[in-house]
């Protein structure tokens, strides 16, 4: 691994946030704007009424859904924004070559919604608050559990880093145990909300300093909604078409939207690194050699695309890459009602959590996490739509209770890791180990935040990888380069403790003045 020359050949795999963000922070900078840059990206043909064209985006993509005459755009996978956890994302798009073109618009309320049978059911709202259908689960006794946890988390400091089961353990010792109807009725649907959808260990892959962060400026509450949360303007894609526009403009980018990256594998015949790639259905092969390559696709996909008899380090990156344990999942864009629990007519909510279909009696939980999933009221998230829409998000690449394929606009599959972590983070914090060797480098959430803002980060860490001229961008001691400093130094390149305590400080500082 050499220092890489300014007119490198560089190619990136995957046209997701953290691959645009790639291109953009190369382009961005006079260090490193002369190099020739090759992005490949495959989109999945998608399921529904709808059949996609090859485009940019992975995760951070919309669509345009045509809904009682208008064109509504609705994303996959990222629905909101915050400043507070998404700094540099911020900071980016007041750069004159986002401005007007990508924007950010003030969510007035983020209003939660769980689901669990025709009485037990509760909304962070006051008509989800009371009467039939929810007085037996927001009861007085739930409510002043509700106000102890916030007390907790508001003075979690000093035990940052206890899981959530931890946390429960040692209440419990003090005699003062939680009750199972708040962890099973309340903590595991939010976690499963915030992780995307539900799974087993979602009380030891979060922990009070996490849930802090969120909960205590108000960005997630259990009795009232949240504030402070934002949305593209037209969708995230507005984002990752200005990302493209710009690194074309500033030339020596070529971007590939119907590639498929097969194999990669250092050649054998130059210091470079070798790239397979076709169409998806195979045909017309190619094979080229750059300087440096970056993989921003999921870790699965990663091991794939590394696991060759051609590839020598592949024994090294495979003892890294098989830690990761990441999610399957599904999206459906549709008009099914059906997904909702029937007895919940009200659609007042902005997000549910439905367990209706997948009780499991007497037991704790009382229904199975990994079968129970989140429906978007995108009549409640998007001004102007006149008609019933949704978004369904699963833990399965095959749902239990899939919306009606006459009702579905779109559907689609793939795999990520979670927004909450020490999991994700565990295996994220060993991928330093295989950074660089011959010149293949991992960028992605996966390497350490499930978020645009880690998408971002990633991207702009291994920028500076590349190439030790490239600067960090948006103002220092901010709180957006203390947010760059933790994922760098805490999870992507671990190593500098006085780094990371600078950048804690930098960031406890700045919450407190969001408190």
């Amino acid at each position: 691994m050499g220092e890489l020359a300014p007119t490198a050949n560089i190619c990136v795999i995957g046209g997701g946030a953290t691959g645009l963000s790639l291109l953009w922070a190369l382009k961005s900078q006079g260090a490193t704007q002369g190099a020739n840059l090759t992005l490949l990206h495959y989109q999945p043909r998608l399921g529904g009424q709808l059949h996609d064209q090859p485009r940019l985006g992975g995760h951070s993509i919309t669509y345009p859904i045509p809904v009682g005459g208008h064109s509504v755009p609705v994303d996959l996978g990222v629905q909101f924004v915050c400043k507070l956890i998404y700094p540099n994302l911020h900071r980016m798009l007041e750069r004159p070559e986002f401005k007007g073109k990508v924007i950010l618009d003030d969510f007035p309320a983020l209003k939660v919604s769980a689901t669990f049978d025709a009485q037990m059911n509760w909304g962070n709202f006051p008509a989800y608050q009371s009467g039939p259908l929810f007085s037996r689960c927001y009861t007085p006794a739930i409510q002043a559990e509700i106000a102890r946890f916030d007390l907790a988390l508001l003075l979690s400091a000093p035990h940052f880093s206890m899981t959530l089961q931890e946390y429960f353990a040692e209440e419990a010792a003090k005699g003062k145990p939680y009750s199972d109807q708040f962890i099973d009725y309340f903590l595991l649907p939010y976690l499963s909300i915030l992780n995307g959808y539900g799974g087993g260990r979602l009380l030891t892959d979060a922990n009070l300093g996490e849930l802090s962060v969120i909960f205590v400026p108000g960005l997630a509450s259990f009795s009232k909604p949240g504030v402070g949360w934002q949305s593209f303007r037209g969708g995230s894609s507005t984002w990752i078409e200005a990302m493209r526009s710009f690194a074309e403009g500033a030339g020596k980018t070529t971007i590939h939207t119907n590639a498929k990256a097969n194999a990669v594998f250092p050649s054998k015949t130059s210091p470079g690194v070798t790239v397979q790639w076709s169409k998806p259905d195979g045909s017309d092969p190619k094979l080229a050699t750059f300087d440096a390559v970056v993989l921003t696709t999921d870790m699965d996909t990663n091991a794939k695309l590394l696991g060759n008899s051609n590839n020598g380090y592949w024994q090294a990156q495979q003892r890294i890459l098989s830690q990761y344990d990441l999610k399957p999942g599904s999206c459906f864009i549709h008009t099914d009602d059906s997904v909702f629990a029937p007895y919940m007519k009200l659609r007042e909510s902005t997000v549910e959590f439905c367990a209706s279909y997948v009780p499991r009696p007497g037991q704790s939980p009382p229904y199975d996490i990994e079968l129970t999933y989140s429906n978007y009221n995108v009549q409640n998230m998007v001004p102007g739509v006149s008609q019933p829409l949704y978004l369904t998000m699963y833990g399965q690449a095959e749902p239990p209770r899939a919306p009606d394929p006459n009702k579905t606009f779109v559907s689609t599959q793939w795999t990520h890791g979670s927004f909450l972590g020490p999991q994700l983070y565990t295996a994220a914090r060993q991928v330093h180990q295989i950074q660089g060797m011959g010149n293949m480098w991992f960028a992605g959430n996966n390497t350490c935040q499930d978020s645009e803002e880690g998408a971002l980060i990633s991207a702009m860490v291994i920028a500076q990888k590349l190439f030790p001229a490239w600067k960090y961008p948006f103002p220092f001691f901010s709180e957006a380069e203390a947010m760059f400093d933790l994922i760098k130094y805490e999870l992507m390149f671990p190593g500098s403790l006085a780094r990371t305590l600078h950048s804690w400080d930098v960031w406890e500082r700045n919450r407190a003045g969001h408190a």
